[in-house]
């Protein structure tokens, strides 16, 4: 009953801007559909309407309708796709229920006295994208290094391996290994978690990159003041079509950061910041 509810309401808000009368004739009948438990006529008429006007509301009951007839890759999609024009509430269902997120220490450093190896995780399993986070922690000298693995031409090593803490992090190549301090280098309030949250609530594709299809990585620059604020937003390196224009609104909207610190001071530090735009599924 609570889901009518809310189909009902995206009805009403629905139609006070909607452009094209086929679509909203679509979405009306999907709503009538799903209302009567009938999912499969459900589903095609808001794919319909997608196709003739993409709309977060469309895109989020698409995904619930995906969810009743049991394809969660589906309902993943969908909720992607309504996040990107704009559904904060997509974006929490995406993250709580087609992301994992998780941190594995490593055993192989259990027996080391000073040193301790750990991964930070994110999978997207639906759409087979995986990031990894690692660090190596020295405990006499409370401090923290992180290291990037690059691609490693061969087959002893896979993605998945980076997930067992019976993975042995001192077998790889030291070449393929790419160290950097981070902790004290500034950082988003909460973590890793909190800026993913962000970003996926914050972030919307822009029409033009969209129509054309525009994906890619922009690289941001800026600086986190001693007061954790942020300055001197600039596109290092841009993509075109909207999106380098769109990171520097979501960067301009951040909360304030936890600023940095060099030999326990805390000090103003440059900050460069990758945003990627991903088409899930072709617009």
């Amino acid at each position: 009953m609570k889901k009518s509810l809310y189909l009902v309401f995206v009805l009403i808000s629905i139609t006070g801007y909607a452009q094209n009368k086929k679509a909203i004739k679509n979405f009306n009948l999907g709503v009538e559909a799903f209302n009567k438990n009938d999912f499969k006529t459900a589903d095609s008429l808001f794919t319909l309407s997608a196709k003739k006007e993409p709309h977060k509301d469309t895109y989020f009951n698409l995904a619930v309708t995906k969810q009743k007839l049991g394809d969660h890759c589906a309902f993943c999609d969908n909720l992607k796709k309504a996040s990107y024009y704009g559904s904060g509430e997509a974006s929490k269902l995406f993250e709580i229920n087609c992301v994992k997120m998780d941190t594995v220490y490593y055993t192989s450093s259990l027996n080391k006295e000073n040193i301790e190896y750990y991964c930070i995780y994110s999978i997207e399993e639906c759409f087979n994208k995986k990031s990894f986070y690692f660090f190596k922690k020295f405990k006499n000298a409370d401090s923290t290094l992180c290291f990037f693995v690059s691609p490693i031409n061969t087959s002893l090593y896979k993605e998945d391996d980076f997930i067992s803490p019976n993975f042995d992090v001192e077998k790889l190549p030291l070449k393929n290994m790419i160290f950097s301090p981070c902790n004290h280098e500034p950082s988003y309030p909460g973590g890793g978690q909190e800026m993913y949250h962000f970003m996926i609530c914050n972030m919307k594709y822009p029409d033009l990159a969209a129509k054309n299809h525009t994906q890619g990585t922009v690289y941001m620059t800026f600086f986190v003041e001693k007061d954790g604020s942020i300055t001197d937003v600039k596109v290092f390196q841009g993509i075109g079509d909207g999106c380098d224009e769109e990171s520097v609104k979501l960067v301009e909207k951040m909360p304030k950061w936890n600023p940095g610190k060099k030999d326990g001071v805390i000090t103003r530090m440059p900050v460069i910041f990758p945003i990627t735009f991903i088409i899930p599924v072709r617009l």
